[in-house]
């Protein structure tokens, strides 16, 4: 058994050796070996060409090899020109031997921490981040820089947020163009501003503040005291059974501008009480007239022609024809030379 095993090693060592044998490519000159190689004369051995390899072993202690192209190349952060060196960087030649490490050029990163506390790293760039400046041309046309902070800030009229405009406005973000302070609803900056409010012309502006012109009203402590404020309108009116003219008031009547009541016109009516005692309101005639109880008048049209109506007692009475004074004439005076009662 120890002799079959100690055979197997023999053959496994003996094949190993003529396998490296197989893989060390002997030489006589340069053209025995591959394009990257040379023949080393006094081995006979391809060997890599100066600044070419088959692994790192074969590259200086800063440099890898590529395998592809079977070449020493620098590794990262080790150059000998700019183009060693990624875009944002430049090669400093640090070493005696004509190799350089990779710097970070003026402006260039990649980390915020190696820009400006006012900047952010985007693309190996310090970049100015939104809202923050260097000089006013870093901020929006309506903003100017605060040089001390950093801060873009609004200008007059304009804002970032409410606390930049006066207590009346708010900030306007919706605009694409610029952030402005405009009056909050019911606050101006001119008669427009309540106009647009509004949706009327009945408000102006008073110390930026949308007053009502002194014609409206918006309650009725604003009006007379026999008005009302009609609210969708902004106008003072007449209350119920209160008038400012004729046409507040129904057909049969008229408006007592002293005290801006409806009262009812000459002989007309709307209940018996409106009448004369001698008389009752007929609703069915035009315009509410009072109307003369049987056997009772009001003019003297109403009586038989030898009649008059007797204006205290409403009665038709019978003409008086002889006189001696007034007195013998109801509703007339005597003719002293005819001495007859006047009647037409």
């Amino acid at each position: 058994m120890k002799k079959n095993l100690t055979i197997a090693m023999i053959l496994i060592l003996l094949a190993f050796t003529l396998f490296l044998g197989c893989t060390t490519k002997s030489c006589s000159t340069n053209n025995d070996c591959k394009k990257w190689q040379m023949c080393e004369p006094e081995k006979n051995k391809c060997i890599p060409q100066p600044g070419m390899c088959s692994t790192n072993k074969d590259c200086a202690n800063y440099m890898v090899c590529n395998k592809k192209e079977n070449k020493c190349v620098y590794s990262v952060g080790y150059c000998a020109r700019d183009a060693d060196c990624g875009e944002w960087e430049e090669c400093v030649l640090n070493l005696t031997n004509g190799t350089g490490m990779c710097g970070m050029k003026t402006g260039r990163c990649t980390l915020d921490s190696e820009c400006e506390e006012y900047e952010s790293c985007a693309n190996h760039t310090c970049k100015i981040i939104s809202g923050r400046c260097i000089d006013d041309f870093d901020c929006k046309i309506w903003q100017k820089c605060n040089s001390t902070t950093n801060f873009c800030y609004a200008t007059s009229g304009y804002c970032l947020k409410d606390e930049d405009c006066d207590k009346w406005q708010y900030c306007n973000k919706k605009s694409k163009v610029s952030w402005d302070c405009i009056a909050k609803p019911g606050y101006c900056t001119n008669d427009f501003d309540c106009k647009e409010w509004s949706n009327s012309e009945k408000y102006s502006c008073t110390s930026n503040r949308c007053v009502l012109l002194s014609e409206f009203c918006n309650e009725d402590v604003t009006c007379e005291e026999w008005q009302y404020c009609n609210t969708d309108k902004n106008i003072c009116e007449a209350k119920m059974q209160r008038c400012d003219s004729d046409k507040n008031c129904k057909a049969w009547e008229f408006c007592d501008i002293s005290t801006h009541k409806c009262d009812n016109k000459e002989g007309k009516c709307e209940k018996d009480v409106d009448c004369g005692w001698w008389q009752y309101c007929n609703p069915d005639a035009k315009n509410h007239v009072c109307v003369s109880k049987p056997n009772k008048c009001t003019k003297d049209v109403e009586c038989a022609t030898d009649k008059f109506c007797h204006p205290i007692t409403h009665d038709c009475t019978t003409k008086y024809t002889a006189c001696g004074s007034n007195e013998d004439c109801p509703g007339t005076t005597c003719d002293i030379i005819s001495h007859k009662c006047r009647y037409a």
